[in-house]
């Protein structure tokens, strides 16, 4: 077989031969591009912009024109005829306000687009957090589960030469027992939040990934004057209700506009055999009996509750960016002090292993020493988690990209 045709038959076996489910390296940023792009919710929002951008194209159209045609005879046998053709005018600014009003509901619709990006980003960020936490409990369990394996080896050991008692050998099986239950259960609950993580990038439940990020605490000095100022001049809901606002004040222009309907202007033509007559006609409603109050004053008050609206939400966003940064500091503080009783349950664990091999220690205090150094590692990564989230919401509060 020649050289050419064995490289051929290597690069084939190849492409067979790679992996059909190949993990993808996953971090927030790119988790958060895919959801930007795929998200159901954004997929939606953005057809949302599309309906109301072509909404305006009918507000900027010109109504069409009637025309109508009747024809009869009469007994003499003269036949007749009646031609209209009559176009609808626009009063001078009665179209411009349609469009006003129109190209306030295309700006509505992409802030409420903003708006799902902040809400879906917030969902991403949270869940790939935990995802990284429920890993490294996965890991944690793994370790602790050798961890008592060991211990059960290291008891038996001691039952076998008569230094423990039986009661103590069937104690360490139970821990191990517990601590295989635990691993199990660590693994279920990271196979459940991985599907859920990925119907949010709108991807098969079976897409596999790796999440590359640490979960590695970062402190980031926040300045609440700061948060609250950013948050009354970025915040997607806050802007939503604002162009809310706007379009219900250019619907009262409109509704004003309404109280006079539009003239229209026609061209008659009648005739009969030898006799044919033109003419001209128009027509105008006069506003006697109705001048549109009610639509003027429903406006009006639409308007009303949209700038109640605006001025309650900005100071709930006080309230709620001061609450989560209260919250973000609160968790920065547990996890400095989780990182700091780290190092020192690493040297911990080293010294009781040694202890309960030379029996300086007993069975039960050992349990409390093993079980004390994976609460602390536990704690640090549910802190950092914690802290991570309401830097999420406080991201999401002021309108950070």
């Amino acid at each position: 077989m020649s050289l050419k045709i064995q490289l051929l038959c290597i690069s084939i076996l190849g492409v067979f031969l790679t992996p059909l489910n190949a993990q993808e390296n996953l971090s927030i940023v790119r988790a958060l591009s895919i959801a930007k792009e795929n998200n159901t919710r954004m997929i939606q929002a953005r057809n949302d912009i599309e309906v109301a951008k072509a909404r305006l194209s009918s507000a900027k159209a010109y109504v069409n024109p009637e025309i109508y045609f009747e024809m009869y005879g009469s007994k003499n046998g003269k036949n007749s005829y009646e031609f209209n053709a009559n176009q609808e005018i626009d009063l001078v600014g009665k179209r411009k306000a349609r469009e006003m009003v129109v190209e306030a509901d295309i700006a509505v619709t992409g802030e409420i687009l903003n708006l799902i990006w902040s809400d879906v980003a917030l969902e991403i960020k949270e869940a790939y957090y935990e995802l990284l936490l429920m890993d490294k409990k996965t890991s944690l369990a793994q370790e602790n589960l050798t961890l008592f394996r060991k211990l059960l080896d290291s008891v038996q050991l001691k039952y076998n030469s008569g230094k423990v008692l039986l009661s103590e050998v069937m104690r360490a099986k139970i821990e191990l027992s517990q601590a295989e239950n635990e691993l199990s259960l660590a693994d279920k609950e990271l196979r459940v939040a991985r599907a859920k993580f990925n119907l949010l990038l709108n991807k098969p439940r079976d897409y596999e990934f790796a999440a590359i990020d640490s979960l590695e605490f970062e402190y980031r000095n926040l300045d609440l004057k700061m948060l609250i100022q950013k948050a009354a001049e970025n915040n997607p809901e806050l802007k939503v209700r604002k162009i809310i606002a706007q379009r219900n004040q250019n619907g009262i222009i409109l509704e004003k506009r309404n109280i006079f309907t539009n003239p229209s202007f026609g061209y008659v033509q009648k005739g009969e055999k030898g006799n044919i007559l033109l003419g001209a006609s128009v027509s105008i409603g006069l506003p006697l009996w109705n001048q549109n109050t009610g639509a003027i004053r429903e406006a009006e008050i639409e308007t009303q509750k949209a700038n109640q609206g605006v001025e309650y939400l900005k100071k709930q966003l006080e309230v709620t960016v001061y609450d989560a940064y209260i919250e973000a500091e609160a968790a920065a503080k547990q996890a400095i002090t989780y990182r700091r009783s780290i190092e020192q349950s690493t040297e911990i664990q080293n010294q009781i292993d040694l202890q309960f091999k030379e029996g300086k220690i007993d069975f039960l205090s050992y349990l409390d020493s093993l079980r004390t150094v994976k609460n602390v590692k536990l704690g640090y990564f549910d802190s950092v988690v914690s802290y991570n989230k309401k830097i999420a919401l406080i991201d999401k509060l002021t309108g950070k990209e």
